[in-house]
C-alpha cells in the first residue's frame, strides 16, 4: 500500500516499526516460554519424587502395620485357664511408697 501511493510514507512507515517490533516481542516471548517448559518439567520432576517417597512411606508403614499383628508361634488352639480374680496380683507398691509432688516419699 505504501509503495502503491494509497497510505502516507510516515503511516507505512510507522507501521514497519510496529511490525518489527512486534516480531522481536515475539522471539522474546518464545524464549520466555520455552524456558517456563524447562522450569515447569524441572518442578514436576521434584514433585514426582515427592510422590514416590511418600508412596513407599505408605507401603513402609502398611508392612509395620501387618507386622504388629499378633499371631501365634506354634499351632493349636488357645485355651482358657480358669484363675480367681487377683489371686496373684501383688501390688508394687503400697500407699505410703507412692512418690509425692516433690518427688520425695511419704513417710
Amino acid at each position: 500500500m505504501g509503495r502503491e501511493g494509497l497510505v502516507s510514507p510516515l503511516t507505512a512507515k510507522l507501521s514497519a516499526v510496529r511490525a518489527e517490533n512486534l516480531v522481536t516481542r515475539n522471539r522474546i516471548e518464545q524464549r520466555r516460554l520455552t524456558e517456563m517448559r524447562g522450569s515447569v518439567e524441572a518442578q514436576l520432576a521434584v514433585q514426582q519424587a515427592e510422590v514416590d517417597r511418600l508412596q513407599a512411606l505408605v507401603g513402609l508403614r502398611r508392612s509395620q502395620v501387618s507386622q504388629l499383628q499378633v499371631r501365634p508361634g506354634i499351632a493349636g488352639m488357645l485355651q482358657q485357664v480358669p484363675v480367681e480374680w487377683a489371686s496373684r496380683w501383688v501390688p508394687a507398691r503400697t500407699w505410703r511408697g507412692w512418690p509425692t509432688r516433690s518427688g520425695s516419699r511419704r513417710s
